[in-house]
C-alpha cells in the first residue's frame, strides 16, 4: 500500500509538471533586471531610478535580500535539487512574483499544496553537457532550456522563452580561478543557500560554468538580444559592462 501510494504521488506529479509546462510569460516591458546573489547586492541601492518599469526577475532566495523585500518580482525560479528539497510554507509565504518556475528535473521534489500553487510553471530542460549535444533551435525556441547553472538559466528563460529584448544583470559578480579558495564568500551577506549546502567551486566546474555562460552569450547575440552587466567589478567577461549612477553604493565610495 505505501508503494502504491508513492507510485500514485510521482504519477500526479508528472501529471502536474506536464499540466504546468510554460511555454510564454506575459511580460510589463521589453526589459528586465536578473539579480544574482553576489555580494555586490549588498550594495544595491533599490530605490534607483533605474529600476523602475522594468520586470525583476531573481532565483532561490535572492527575493529574501533586505533590499529586494519589498520589489515585486516578475518571475523568481528555483532549479537547483538541494534548494528544492527545502522548500516550504515559510518560503513561499515570502516569495512576491508573478510566476515561480522550476524545471522537469526537479519539480517531482515538491510537496502537492506547492504544486498547485498558480503562480508555478514547469520549464522542460536539459543539462548542458557540450555546444555540439545541444540543440540550439530548442533554446531559441523556448522549448527546453539548459541547466547547469542558475544564471545562464535565467538568461535564457527572460531571453527565449520570456522574449525580453533587453537584459541587465546585477548581483552578477561571477570570480575567476584565483577565487575559488574563498568561494563560500562569493555570495551576499546572509544568503541562505551557503546554510543548505557547500557552494565551493572546482576548477572543472568553474570551466563548465564560464562554458555555458559563453554558449548562452552566444545564443543571445543570435537572437537580437541585448545583455549588460550593471555588477561592479563584475568578473564574468561574456557579457558587457557598465556602471550605472546611484545604481550601487560602491561606485560612490560608501
Amino acid at each position: 500500500m505505501i508503494i502504491d501510494g508513492m507510485i500514485a504521488k510521482k504519477a500526479l506529479r508528472r501529471a502536474f509538471a506536464y499540466a504546468k509546462t510554460t511555454r510564454s510569460i506575459a511580460k510589463s516591458s521589453e526589459e528586465c533586471v536578473i539579480f544574482g546573489s553576489g555580494p555586490s547586492l549588498d550594495n544595491l541601492n533599490s530605490a534607483a531610478n533605474f529600476l523602475n518599469g522594468k520586470d525583476l526577475i531573481g532565483c532561490n532566495f535572492v527575493h529574501q535580500h533586505i533590499a529586494l523585500k519589498e520589489k515585486r518580482f516578475k518571475i523568481i525560479t528555483m532549479i537547483d535539487r538541494d534548494y528544492t528539497k527545502q522548500i516550504n510554507d515559510d518560503y513561499f509565504k515570502e516569495l512576491t512574483s508573478d510566476y515561480f518556475f522550476v524545471s522537469t528535473k526537479n519539480v517531482e521534489l515538491l510537496a502537492l499544496k506547492h504544486l498547485v500553487r498558480k503562480s508555478l510553471g514547469v520549464i522542460p530542460t536539459k543539462k548542458f553537457t557540450t555546444r555540439e549535444e545541444i540543440n540550439r533551435e530548442d533554446i531559441l525556441l523556448g522549448n527546453r532550456l539548459c541547466t547547469g547553472n542558475s544564471l545562464p538559466f535565467l538568461i535564457q528563460l527572460a531571453a527565449f522563452v520570456a522574449g525580453y529584448k533587453k537584459i541587465f544583470l546585477f548581483g552578477v559578480d561571477h570570480f575567476d580561478i584565483d577565487d575559488l579558495d574563498e568561494k563560500e564568500n562569493q555570495n551576499y551577506e546572509g544568503y541562505q543557500g551557503r546554510e543548505l549546502k557547500s557552494l565551493r567551486l572546482s576548477p572543472k566546474k568553474l570551466n563548465y560554468i564560464n562554458s555555458l555562460y559563453d554558449f548562452v552569450g552566444d545564443l543571445c547575440r543570435f537572437k537580437g538580444v541585448t545583455v549588460i552587466n550593471l555588477t561592479p567589478d563584475t568578473k564574468l567577461t561574456t557579457f558587457d559592462s557598465l556602471l550605472l549612477p546611484n545604481l550601487s553604493s560602491k561606485e560612490h565610495g560608501n
